[in-house]
Formats: structure tokens, C-alpha cells, sequence
């Protein structure tokens, strides 16, 4: 991808990092993790760091919100997309699985889980939902899976259902 250095602690906000996984590409290997937005209406940031290098890089942000979501939550793309700046969208919490993420190690291509919640309208009670999607190193245009891995309620949460949060 074309870097975007951070050059200073605020280029890069984000939080939550995902584990990393490595990419082996043309005889350079990179280091890639997902990390919450940063409060600019991504979805989730994307942050690498090239072997041998000291500066972490900021990759191209992830608008991503699927459409499986109003279906699920009471949320209408919260924050979400480049004309809320300043504004936290509702995915957060990204994962790379630490098992080689289902990939072979170096591999190009990234499945990343997320959470997105409708806390901020229904408070204890609302849905929390997993989601996952796909993308591939160095473009790394997420690309979603299409319908939730789970969601539950905070009634179930409470009963002993899953967490999805």
C-alpha cells in the first residue's frame, strides 16, 4: 500500500489492536494489525510496520459497514463513513485469530472479525453482533462476509447466552 507515516503519536490513534500477521511479499515481509477507528469515521484502521523498520505506517482506512447490520441493530450507520469526522463509528474491536489467522504464515490474505453493538440507543439491552470480513494485503479493501457470525441481546447475555462483546 502507499504509507502513511506517523510521524507523530496523533497520525496513527487508534486502539484495540488485533494481533499481527505477517505478509511475505516480493522478498520484504510486513508486520499488518486492525486497530478500532480513530475517530474519523473508519470503521477500523489498518496499521503495518515493514521488517527492520522503527515507524509504524498507516494503511488506507476501512469505511466498511455491512448491510446485514440494519437487520440485526437499531443503528443507521452511526459515525460511520468520511463525512463524520470526529466521530467514533459503531464497529470496534477487531481480531486477527492468533492461529496463523486461518492462513498459512506470509500469506496475502486477512479475515477479520469486529464487533459492532446498539448500546448507544438501547443501553444494556442491545444487540451485540459479530461480523466478519475479508481482505488482501497490499490493497486491503475489506470486503464483508454478508450476515453475522452472532448476535445476542443483553437479556441472553445476562441468562448465560454468548458474548459477543
Amino acid at each position: 500500500p502507499t504509507p502513511f507515516p506517523c510521524g507523530s503519536p496523533s497520525s496513527c490513534v487508534g486502539h484495540d489492536p488485533a494481533a499481527l500477521q505477517r505478509v511475505d511479499i516480493q522478498n520484504e515481509t510486513y508486520y499488518v494489525t486492525f486497530v478500532t477507528g480513530s475517530n474519523n469515521g473508519e470503521a477500523l484502521g489498518i496499521r503495518y510496520i515493514k521488517r527492520g523498520d522503527h515507524h509504524w505506517q498507516k494503511g488506507p482506512d476501512s469505511y466498511l459497514y455491512p448491510e446485514w447490520v440494519g437487520r440485526y441493530l437499531a443503528v443507521h450507520k452511526l459515525a460511520c463513513g468520511p463525512n463524520y469526522e470526529h466521530k467514533a463509528c459503531s464497529l470496534w474491536a477487531p481480531d486477527l485469530p492468533s492461529s496463523g489467522n486461518g492462513q498459512k504464515p506470509g500469506n496475502d490474505r486477512f479475515l477479520v472479525y469486529y464487533s459492532i453493538s446498539d448500546d448507544a440507543v438501547r443501553g444494556d439491552k442491545g444487540v451485540k453482533c459479530i461480523g466478519y470480513a475479508t481482505a488482501a494485503w497490499p490493497q486491503m479493501a475489506l470486503v464483508d462476509s454478508g450476515s453475522p457470525v452472532l448476535c445476542v441481546n443483553g437479556t441472553q447475555a445476562n441468562q448465560g447466552a454468548p458474548h459477543a462483546i
